[in-house]
């Protein structure tokens, strides 16, 4: 191993490549940071120990300070370090001198996990794109409730701290809920999930020792094959002790909150507001009629009111037991701030990016629930 050293050498040049200092840096240890963000959307803020907690309704905007103007040729990354305490998703959006303002193409689903995460933005579309930062928004939409900040930065990537933020995810503590109990979902990390990168660097590994045995020898081929197997075998247990990491998180969890508890002291995630709902449904929608269901992001509950309403069908685009050219006069809403029912149209609308669609034929409540969670019945024909 003659090159050891110069391999050394190569490796560290690149961990810290790219590594300069930020364009710019909030961290809320100063007091006056907070203050330096334009804000839309805030009910209420407080500073505490590095961090700054909103109060925010459905859209909280954010605006960075536009001083110091940033190059977005040096420093062309915007870090974020946060965490929603509501399920909300994110859109960052910026504008350079001179140039029309720009986007991402999608929102970013903020991981409801009470964690903090970390999140990296281009913003710039290439190596070549030039120009002053004039304006950065951070744009959450979702159900109100308590967004915490971390850090902000407008900086230059660095694959160091990169590296430091995936190991940091990879090693955050899955949420506990009901459908944890029987299945455990990969974690996430920007991009896509641990189990998709491991699938990918496993099916890398497999081309690459194709193309190395094309034209090897026997011997050779060999040893490509045993090496590769280790690489596979190294893969497989460092998703294994994840996992086992994860169960033993969750069984220490269900100990110390339902058995270990005296039975007056015992806590479980509350339903009861689901099920009541579930029964002014069983009342209003006639066994016989289909229905479609709406409800915030990421509710599990499609499995459930669809038991629960059974021979009533739903029509979503997670449920398929439909009947095909029967009307859907019924629309369920639950807990969704994005669905409405507007009295002048007589219609549901659904907010979207660019404003809002009506999504139903005129029609009327026939019961309300809550603020957003209600049963709309078309009008007969």
């Amino acid at each position: 191993m003659k090159n050891t050293p110069h391999i050394v050498l190569i490796l560290l040049f690149a961990v810290n490549i790219c590594e300069g200092a930020a364009g710019l840096s909030l961290d809320f240890n100063d007091p006056g940071d907070a203050q330096r963000l334009r804000k839309r959307g805030v009910n209420a803020e407080h500073q505490h120990e590095g961090v700054v907690h909103f109060l925010g309704q459905n859209e909280v905007a954010l605006s960075l300070p536009a001083n110091p103007a940033v190059d977005v040729g040096a420093c062309p990354w915007l870090r974020v370090r946060f965490c929603a305490r509501s399920p909300r998703r994110a859109r960052v959006l910026w504008k350079a001198r001179g140039e029309m303002p720009k986007g991402l193409d999608r929102a970013i689903v903020t991981p409801f996990d009470k964690n903090h995460h970390t999140w990296w933005v281009r913003l710039a579309d290439s190596d070549l794109w030039r120009g002053e930062i004039e304006r950065v928004d951070l744009v959450f939409e979702g159900r109100p409730g308590w967004l915490e900040l971390d850090s902000i930065e407008v900086r230059p990537f660095s694959i160091k701290i990169y590296l430091q933020d995936q190991w940091r995810e990879f090693w955050l503590p899955r949420s506990f809920y009901l459908g944890t109990i029987n299945r455990l979902s990969s974690p996430r990390l920007p991009g896509g999930t641990w189990g998709s990168l491991l699938n990918i660097l496993a099916l890398a590994l497999i081309v690459l020792t194709a193309a190395a045995c094309w034209e090897a020898d026997c011997g050779r081929r060999r040893a490509v094959v045993s090496r590769v197997a280790l690489g596979l075998l190294g893969l497989w247990l460092i998703a294994d002790l994840r996992e086992v990491r994860e169960q033993a998180h969750f069984v220490a969890t269900i100990y110390q909150s339902y058995v270990k508890p005296a039975p007056e002291q015992k806590t479980f995630p509350s339903l009861d507001d689901f099920y009541r709902f579930v029964a002014l449904c069983e009342q209003t929608i006639p066994p016989d009629e289909q229905y479609r269901y709406h409800t915030e992001p990421d509710w599990p509950t499609d499995c459930r009111i669809t038991y629960f309403l059974y021979p009533r069908r739903i029509t979503s685009d997670t449920w398929v037991e439909t009947l095909n050219g029967k009307d859907v006069p019924f629309q369920v809403v639950y807990k969704d701030f994005s669905v409405r029912y507007d009295p002048d149209t007589r219609c549901i609308h659904k907010a979207t990016g660019n404003g809002s669609i009506v999504i139903s034929k005129p029609g009327s409540v026939m019961a309300r629930y809550g603020p957003h969670s209600f049963i709309f019945r078309e009008d007969s024909h």
